[in-house]
């Protein structure tokens, strides 16, 4: 009898051993996972300034539907800087926004008069300008068979706030 209480205790012995193997690995892990977590938190913090700093970005460079003035005079500034003629401007009905959506997208139609050269320095630059654009179709022409210039159709979207 004495040896079965002797093996009953070695055996709740036995077991609580394992459990507190397994308790210990587990509180292991957390510790290593908190350590992680500590150590990149300098990471974190720059990696989240980092988007702050382009989210303000993009927010500076939204368009506002109504303002005409301004979003017709980004395209005429582009039209200097790439010495095309901007022959027209006009501003296109907004797609239906998606619910919920933080911003919205503002259409154009241009029509642009140029060499090959000169609109496609336009096109580079509303592609790369400040503003957030989509050229969603084009087409070119000739605007005179013996003629050096071209003529462009372009729309584009314009990232704008809702």
């Amino acid at each position: 009898m004495i040896n079965d209480t002797r093996n009953q205790a070695d055996a709740r012995m036995r077991k609580s051993i394992t459990s507190l193997k397994e308790e210990l690995t587990i509180r292991a892990q957390e510790g290593e996972n908190m350590l992680a977590t500590r150590v990149s938190g300098t990471t974190l913090r720059a990696d989240l300034a980092y988007v702050r700093e382009y989210t303000r970005k993009i927010e500076a460079n939204l368009v506002v539907a109504d303002n005409l003035v301004d979003n017709k005079g980004y395209f005429y500034r582009i039209e200097k800087q790439a010495g095309v003629s901007l022959n027209d401007v006009q501003t296109l009905p907004a797609p239906p926004s998606d619910t919920g959506s933080l911003y919205r997208r503002i259409p154009f139609a241009l029509q642009l008069t140029g060499t090959y050269g000169q609109l496609a320095a336009f096109l580079r630059s509303v592609e790369t300008g400040p503003r957030l654009s989509i050229i969603t179709s084009f087409s070119y022409r000739r605007n005179a068979p013996p003629s050096p210039l071209l003529m462009l159709d372009l729309n584009v979207e314009l990232l704008g706030k809702p």
